[in-house]
């Protein structure tokens, strides 16, 4: 009897061990995630950001051919002209500034050429004077003085002829003075318009006349 358990015992720890074959068959049929998983598309967070071509610091960028900027729909925007008041050769023009602008003489001269880029001819010289009427100080050192005849010519401003522009603060009160020295062939007899602005920005005075 009891050999025959032993049999027994012996035969049932020699049998198969291994798991049942559906749920085998199962598991080989579960595919691994590892295997499976897609690609991600979503960036990776220690990949640097996409950035476009860097520029070196000093160069100008260049559109593209036909990559023109676009204007506005207003186009583009011109600056306001300046009040302007007009005045006989020998009259004086007085403005809200408390500034008032006269022209002192017109004198017909010929100049000398003295230093390189000029010229000899005849030429107008435009004295004018500003006065400071206001209680403010008036800046004139960027007073400007231009000069045409009634048919269009342009008086060419030259250093021949010993120009010396307005410049300087005038005070309140006080009165500067400038000269101002324009090629022009003929220059005696004509009629001219000298123009004067007497500061950037203020005002023009105008003044027309004959020249002697």
């Amino acid at each position: 009897m009891g050999a025959a358990a032993l049999v027994v015992l012996g035969v049932t720890g020699c049998g198969p061990t291994s798991a049942d074959p559906a749920a085998t068959a199962v598991a080989s049929e579960t595919p691994d995630a590892s295997q499976t998983a897609a690609p991600s598309t979503a960036p990776d967070a220690s990949d640097p950001p996409a950035t476009g071509p860097t520029i070196p610091p000093g160069a100008t960028a260049v559109p593209a051919p036909g990559a023109g900027a676009t204007p506005g729909p207003d186009g583009p925007t011109e600056a306001a002209a300046l009040p302007t008041t007009t005045a006989a050769l020998d009259e004086a023009i007085t403005f809200d500034t408390g500034v008032v602008v006269e022209i002192v003489a017109v004198d017909a001269i010929t100049v000398t050429a003295e230093t390189p880029g000029e010229m000899d001819g005849p030429a107008l010289r435009v004295s004018v004077a500003a006065r400071n009427q206001s209680g403010e100080p008036q800046e004139v050192d960027s007073a400007v003085v231009t000069l045409i005849t009634d048919d269009g010519e342009v008086g060419v401003g030259t250093t021949a002829g010993s120009p010396s522009p307005l410049s300087g603060m005038i005070e309140p009160g006080a009165t500067v003075s400038g000269t101002y020295v324009f090629m022009l062939d003929p220059a005696s007899g004509r009629n001219v318009t000298v123009t004067v602005n007497y500061a950037a920005g203020e005002p023009l005075a105008v003044f027309t006349g004959r020249a002697p």
